[in-house]
């Protein structure tokens, strides 16, 4: 303790040398303390947060920022009792060190820490001297939702205005809002819209995905992406205006923009030609995604391809596939499925893979698979675990068979790696804990119990009474239940790092069609 204070207290010093290479040693430093365990005494963070609003020498790169280093290490501790320091110095900090600071108040669930912070941006919005950190108050929907309502008027400022549209379509969509000021909101989001479809004009004549994803990639998809989500705002602020807006952009060459219009009409119950459906359907850009869509609108009736609809998926999933992998843009023309292989997966669930070729930017065969499908409730289902992958060899080295033969291979061995591979472990004298392959182990002297991971119904914690020397404690303990409802073993929380395990267990078990119920330990 007295040893980190007296480091925390030297890196304090040097942070505000002239010298940019005593800074730089510094926060090395204290880089270097947030990756140890240690423990400190509320002063000394309270001194951190008040370092951090001080003034610091000129930065000479984006390493030199005090201000955000020494937040980002008080963020590791999560005391209520730092909430109010938080606040009180939160105008002195850098740019960063803000976001920072807002998303170690999302850590915190109280009404209180809400007031906070709504009093820190109304004195920060104004300034422009904040950054919005919306992946972390989506987690805070109520929050988002206040905040919405209480500074909807920055949908005008430019720098602000996105993200206010982002947090206005969150709230709308998930109905944590009913309306918001549809008189203010409605003109903002025509002109805006409007606005960015002149720009978008300049690259209609010429679309092409070659160039969407190519030499136009900085400046389209941002823009594309913007008018997408003021298309998706048209569902709830609507007029004649609106209207125009919404079926002209049906008519546009983007069947990204296309796809978006789409759902906007059916959610309005605007009348569509049956074509835009189908141009949006067998895209490559689109097929998938317009499926997901009208999932998500429960409209999925409304996709017009009835049969082989997983034909159009796997073309579309690997064009984005390659697309993310090799940067290269895939045409529909150059894509040709060879081969459709029905196996069953490590849970005896029936999968599917396609063993697709496509031909690349210089005329090369390459073979890839695509897959696996989920085909137990649905043979034609978009529903897949993603294991797509292109084949390094050349597609002609061997026969569809021989590829076949290959995957099946490939697949046994990583299998038996897999059955190796242990994805946790904890032990506690003659005890071990253990998730091993697709299975929990669990070893206590001579009792062993072996569970397969799909078997597992749930697993949940418990306050169960142990005779202690004296007297019986409640003590948190782990139950693990089987689908056939049996108990099949009991074990103090104490003995593992339950967030861990808790997590492992999800990420092991969330692609099976009935995956356990996971207890999570509230805060």
């Amino acid at each position: 303790m007295s040893s980190v204070k007296s480091t925390l207290m030297q890196i304090i010093k040097d942070i505000h040398s002239e010298n940019p290479a005593v800074r730089y040693n510094a926060l090395s430093e204290l880089q270097d303390l947030k990756e140890m365990d240690f423990e400190v005494n509320l002063f000394l963070l309270e001194k951190l947060i008040e370092e951090a609003a001080a003034v610091f020498p000129e930065a000479v790169g984006e390493w030199d920022d005090p201000s955000f280093h020494m937040i980002d290490l008080v963020s590791q501790f999560i005391y209520p009792e730092l909430i109010e320091s938080m606040k009180s110095h939160f105008d002195g900090f850098s740019m960063y060190a803000k976001e920072r600071a807002i998303r170690y108040l999302c850590e915190f669930e109280e009404e209180t820490v809400l007031v906070h912070l709504l009093d820190i941006l109304r004195g920060n919005l104004n300034k422009k001297e904040i950054i919005l950190p919306l992946d972390v108050l989506f987690e805070r929907p109520a929050w988002v939702a206040k905040i919405v309502e209480q500074f909807y008027e920055f949908l005008k400022d430019e720098r602000y205005k996105f993200d206010f549209y982002r947090m206005l379509a969150f709230c709308l969509e998930n109905k944590y809002l009913g309306s918001l000021k549809p008189g203010f909101v409605l003109p903002v989001l025509l002109q805006d819209y409007q606005a960015m479809k002149k720009t978008y004009n300049e690259y209609e004549a010429a679309y092409h995905p070659k160039y969407v994803y190519g030499s136009w990639k900085a400046t389209y998809i941002p823009l594309r992406t913007k008018m997408e989500l003021l298309l998706s705002l048209m569902v709830f602020y609507y007029n004649e205006e609106i209207q125009k807006e919404i079926q002209e952009a049906l008519l546009f060459a983007d069947p990204v923009i296309k796809t978006a219009s789409v759902s906007v009409c059916l959610q309005r119950g605007i009348s569509i030609d049956e074509n835009h459906l189908i141009e949006c359907a067998s895209n490559l850009e689109t097929s998938e995604t317009v499926y997901w869509e009208l999932l998500r609108i429960n409209m999925e009736n409304r996709f017009p391809i009835k049969q082989n609809k997983q034909h159009y998926f796997v073309k579309s999933h690997l064009f984005h596939h390659v697309l993310g992998q090799q940067e290269f843009v895939l045409s529909s023309e150059k894509i040709e499925i060879k081969e459709t292989l029905n196996i069953t997966n490590s849970y005896g669930q029936p999968i599917r893979y396609y063993l697709v070729t496509f031909i690349d930017e210089i005329d090369s065969i390459h073979g890839a698979w695509v897959g696996a499908y989920a085909t137990e409730e649905d043979e034609d289902s978009i529903y897949m675990w993603d294991g797509t992958y292109v084949i390094e060899e050349n597609f002609h080295d061997y026969s569809v068979e021989g590829h076949i033969q290959r995957f099946m291979e490939q697949r046994e061995k990583e299998r038996e790696e897999m059955q190796s591979f242990v994805h946790y472990q904890r032990k506690i004298g003659n005890i071990l804990i253990q998730i091993k392959g697709d299975e929990f182990l669990y070893f206590d002297g001579e009792e062993q119990v072996t569970v397969k991971l799909h078997e597992i119904k749930q697993i949940s914690i418990k306050m169960v009474k142990t005779k202690g020397f004296l007297f019986k404690r409640n003590v948190p303990t782990v139950t693990i239940c089987t689908r056939y409802n049996e108990s099949v073993i009991t074990f103090p929380v104490e003995y593992i790092d339950y967030d861990e395990f808790a997590q492992t267990m999800e990420e092991l078990t969330r692609h099976l069609e009935d995956y356990p119920y996971i207890e999570r330990i509230k805060e």
